[in-house]
């Protein structure tokens, strides 16, 4: 059988004092374990990438969102983990409800950080997103 790569979506989730919601991931050692990511998960079977979105955070948060845009895409290959993900990377700027941990298994906690003071240690290339994306993240 052909192995694929898996395909997800991570969401900047921003509040009206332009701070993103970052948690702390507490599943699978070795692949972001501990560190400080952004909601997201897998894309399911014929899934639309803004239903998976709001899916994804609402599963995570509790939160609903809106307002969401494709922000970049990134081909994360882990070698040493056999890991390969295609992530798609998007912004909601609007939300309802208060961030609250659902997946206990999987999240330590959820925090409202400035989008210039990220916390360490970040997932990925989150920086690097950040960096090159800012006024899109932030809606300027």
């Amino acid at each position: 059988m052909e192995r694929v790569a898996k395909a997800g979506v991570a969401v900047f989730v921003v509040n009206e004092k332009k701070q993103i919601l970052m948690g702390v991931r507490i599943s699978k050692p070795g692949y972001g374990h501990n560190e400080w990511q952004l909601p997201g998960g897998k894309i399911s079977h014929m899934e639309d990438w803004i239903d998976c979105c709001k899916r994804e955070v609402l599963e995570e948060t509790n939160l609903k969102i809106d307002d969401i845009h494709f922000v970049t895409a990134r081909n994360d290959i882990y070698t040493d983990l056999d890991i390969h993900f295609v992530i798609s990377f998007f912004v909601a700027r609007k939300y309802s409800g208060e961030p609250k941990v659902m997946e206990k298994d999987k999240c330590l906690r959820w925090k409202w950080f400035d989008i210039n003071e990220l916390p360490e240690p970040l997932f990925m290339s989150i920086k690097e997103i950040v960096s090159k994306n800012y006024n899109i993240i932030i809606g300027e």
